[in-house]
């Protein structure tokens, strides 16, 4: 049963992946609005570097139902640059590993809650729903996909993460099969392996069972 503590600290890494999402679905409405009257926007359309200039080109009518978009998105991304100090400091001073980053930590930290609750290394992937699914019979087995049983987060920032360990970390072991995949539907499978590789190794350093050197990691400080 989670602390209050730890709710608290779920509470805030929860609210700023929402905003987050509310933030771009914003962006796209205002994007796929100019796109329909075939205006091309770039990437950071809505921030104020760039809108200046995009207005000037919009006819009254578009500027003005984009800029509802716009603003709406504006005021998501100032609630986001507000909380993402806060998930910082949860974390400051763990040790992890090199291109994880600070908000990656912060939502591994605060949906696992607490590492010395898996008592082996195939506990962290099933609860991240990493583990394949299994259809066996007698002395026939068979595995699937991934069981996606698990807490969503988690397995969303673990893949994210090891997509970031691909270039950070190119040594880390486990990414070996990754290199040797071909294709994009292996990689993708490879990838998977390698997210729940890496909640497995992240469960064996919180809780003193192997050190980064074994492992193949390099770490640094948040």
């Amino acid at each position: 049963v989670p602390t209050p503590e730890q709710e608290r600290r779920r509470a805030l890494t929860r609210q700023r992946s929402t905003l987050v999402k509310e933030r771009q679905r914003c962006v796209v409405r205002g994007h796929g609005l100019m796109l329909a009257q075939g205006v091309q926007a770039p990437e950071g359309w809505w921030r104020a570097r760039d809108w200046p200039a995009l207005a000037a080109q919009l006819p009254e009518w578009l500027r003005a139902q984009v800029n509802c978009w716009r603003e709406q998105a504006l005021g998501y991304d100032a609630q986001v640059e507000a909380l993402t100090p806060a998930m910082e400091a949860q974390v400051a001073g763990l040790p992890s590993p090199v291109g994880l980053g600070a908000l990656t930590a912060a939502v591994l930290e605060a949906e696992i809650g607490t590492w010395t609750r898996f008592t082996n290394r195939r506990q962290p992937g099933s609860y991240c729903g990493l583990c394949p699914s299994e259809d066996s019979s007698g002395s026939k087995r068979r595995q699937g996909a991934v069981t996606k049983a698990g807490n969503p987060r988690l397995r969303h920032v673990l893949v994210e993460a090891a997509w970031r360990l691909a270039q950070w970390q190119p040594d880390y072991p486990p990414l070996r099969r990754l290199r040797s995949a071909q294709g994009q539907r292996a990689r993708k499978r490879m990838i998977v392996a390698v997210a729940r590789r890496l909640v497995v190794d992240l469960w064996r350093l919180r809780t003193g069972r192997c050190t980064a050197e074994r492992l193949g990691l390099r770490m640094n400080l948040h």
